[in-house]
């Protein structure tokens, strides 16, 4: 689940994030230094098919998938996201829906199923993957597509300071208390400081956790990328 610091963080940082981080709409994202899906081409066009982007942010990617001739719906557990995903679909002149929820245990749309489910960049501030997981099969139609990106366990832990004029890398534990780790260093990404989101907690989780995780709630995993430094 989300948990109530979580969100609270998440509200708090929403529009300083959205002011931060210019995302394109003519193309599925999959992150901050991530090549996008015209270069991985994880995502099909599939004209008739349904998706659901869980976190969609500001809408950016329910754009870029109706051109791919989807029905989109996006979710989102911060309100003034949500209404940002409106605006950009109204402005784009795209339909679509959005919903104010929370994506690590969706029952807002019980019931309903998706040829793809997207979530990028957001499963991490779940507390348990498994229960994020569970939901997330839930929602995801007979032969359909999953296609999840998180940061990597390492961008999360590796921490940098200028210590006299020298770079100084330190690594925190590969398994801190409860899977809780708070100001990620790999924030100042976004915006080059930690002031963005002091006090954000996430959930790291490795690569293990992640795979056994999917395997656990029924996926098939057809490929997993990672960065190359």
């Amino acid at each position: 689940l989300m948990t109530s610091e979580s969100r609270s963080n998440w509200n708090d940082i929403a529009e300083r994030y959205a002011q931060e981080l210019i995302i394109r709409t003519d193309d599925v994202h999959f992150g901050v230094g991530i090549p996008g899906n015209r270069h991985l081409g994880l995502i099909v066009k599939a004209p008739g098919n349904s998706a659901v982007d869980l976190a969609c942010g500001a809408g950016e990617n329910l754009v870029a998938l109706t051109s791919l001739g989807y029905s989109v719906c996006g979710l989102d557990s911060s309100m003034a996201q949500v209404e940002r995903a409106q605006s950009t679909l109204q402005r784009c002149g795209v339909t679509g829906s959005v919903v104010c929820a929370d994506m690590c245990d969706i029952t807002d749309l019980e019931g309903m199923t998706f040829d793809l489910v997207l979530c990028v960049g957001a499963a991490h501030f779940c507390s348990s993957f498994s229960a994020f997981a569970a939901s997330s099969r839930r929602l995801l139609a007979s032969g359909g597509t999953f296609v999840l990106s998180l940061p990597h366990p390492m961008d999360m832990l590796v921490d940098l300071a200028e210590i006299g004029g020298r770079r100084v890398v330190s690594v925190r534990s590969y398994y801190p208390d409860g899977n809780r780790v708070v100001n990620a260093h790999y924030w100042t990404k976004f915006a080059g400081r930690l002031e963005l989101v002091d006090g954000l907690v996430e959930y790291l989780y490795r690569p293990s956790d992640v795979v056994n995780g999917l395997i656990e709630n029924g996926f098939r995993i057809s490929g997993l990328w990672e960065p190359r430094y």
